[in-house]
């Protein structure tokens, strides 16, 4: 039977209605793009509430013409935040700052690195590595100048980073994407890592899954070459759902696994536990910009 804690979630849209929109603005928009999905929010500029969530699937080439159309149909819209995923690497800010050889960061990578960028994730020793700004990202400016850009991998290095700081412990984000959405434990896709350590990096990885069991050996994996036991506390996010396949074989797996919302932000709006997890890449944009 699908109930509100494992009924899954294609799309969804929730704001306030126009009259309290214009007494919330100005406001930005946040907007995490994740292959064929977007999800984002609306906020005020203190970012105090999400007073507009959203996830719809929409194709990479059309996000131009998405922006344009949300901005025409809200123009109390004053800045605009997107974040993508591209393929990363991770190098250490020493190597990166040292080297103006790009077969050194090839070898380091252990990829070919074509017109790359280099954020800084801050309160670590890592760099970001991938390619420059493409065709997408150069339609997303032609539509707003202003855009700001949020590198999806630093983003959620620093976010968990953050939440772990208080804790002496480790532990690992897994945030699981399956192609058909929550619920669709059997359905190929990805899961992003961030492993930290009494809130210091020990890594960010992106792996393409063949569903909830493959999710779950890559996290084995990943805990064994850390040196960690079973006892590693993990947090499960994306699409994910209290009792689903995921959620009772990382349990079986793991001493210690539970759901992971990020920073609480009020949200106005019928917004369920499910919504909060498809939410933390916009809720951790927000908190880190």
């Amino acid at each position: 039977m699908a109930t509100g804690a494992n009924k899954p979630i294609a799309s969804f849209h929730h704001a306030l209605p126009a009259a309290d929109l214009m007494a919330a603005a100005p406001l930005l928009l946040w907007v995490a793009q994740d292959g064929d999905r977007l999800t984002w929010g609306v906020t005020p500029e203190d970012r105090s509430s999400l007073v507009e969530v959203g996830r719809a699937p929409l194709a990479s080439s059309d996000a131009a013409n998405w922006l344009r159309e949300k901005l025409d149909a809200c123009s109390q819209i004053t800045g605009v935040h997107w974040m993508v995923w591209q393929d990363f690497g991770m190098v250490p800010s020493g190597i990166r700052r040292a080297s103006s050889d790009r077969a050194l960061l090839e070898t380091e990578l252990g990829r070919i690195v074509a017109a790359t960028r280099a954020v800084e994730v801050v309160g670590t020793p890592y760099t970001v590595v991938h390619e420059a700004h493409g065709e997408a990202e150069s339609a997303l400016i032609a539509v707003w100048p202003s855009i700001e850009f949020h590198d999806a991998a630093v983003t959620l290095a620093e976010s968990f980073c953050r939440a772990e700081r208080p804790r002496k412990d480790a532990a690992i984000l897994a945030v699981v994407r399956n192609d058909s959405g929550p619920g669709a434990s059997s359905s190929p896709g990805r899961v992003d890592f961030c492993a930290v350590k009494a809130g210091e990096l020990q890594a960010v990885v992106r792996h393409q899954v063949s569903g909830a069991q493959d999710a779950i050996y890559r996290t084995v994996h990943l805990a064994e070459s850390l040196g960690w036991s079973h006892q590693v506390r993990i947090a499960l996010s994306g699409d994910v759902t209290v009792v689903g396949e995921h959620i009772k074989g990382f349990k079986t797996a793991f001493d210690k696994a539970d759901l992971f919302f990020g920073r609480f932000i009020p949200t106005k709006g019928a917004v369920s536990a499910v919504h909060r997890q498809l939410l933390l890449p916009v809720i951790q944009m927000i908190e880190c910009a």
